[in-house]
């Protein structure tokens, strides 16, 4: 798969959780729109080791909840996003921290 687009879906707290999104390393693009989400990805150490990720494009509209991208920590590498090029986000008015520092 090399586009996901996730709208209008009602999923919980986070939009993708690690035992999808760890099977989704062809992912090139991803659209989150029109949810409550607090969380985009829900990260889980163990099952992301060593992992890189072909993500060139994130766009994220209209998440009135996101307050963060990543849930977790990642303190030793344990995986990377090194062709990602292009990140939109529009209407995520609480947004605290789109980057942590970890993410390479």
């Amino acid at each position: 798969m090399k586009i996901l687009k996730l709208a209008n879906c009602e999923l919980g707290s986070h939009a993708i959780p690690t035992v999808v999104f760890s099977r989704l390393k062809n992912l090139e693009e991803l659209e989150v729109s029109n949810m409550n989400v607090d969380t985009i990805f829900d990260i889980m150490k163990e099952e992301m080791k060593g992992c890189t990720f072909s993500l060139k494009k994130m766009t994220l509209n209209n998440l009135p909840n996101l307050t963060k991208v990543w849930r977790d920590k990642n303190p030793e590498g344990i995986f990377s996003f090194q062709s990602l090029q292009e990140v939109v986000v529009n209407n995520c008015e609480i947004l605290e921290t789109l980057f942590p520092s970890w993410l390479k």
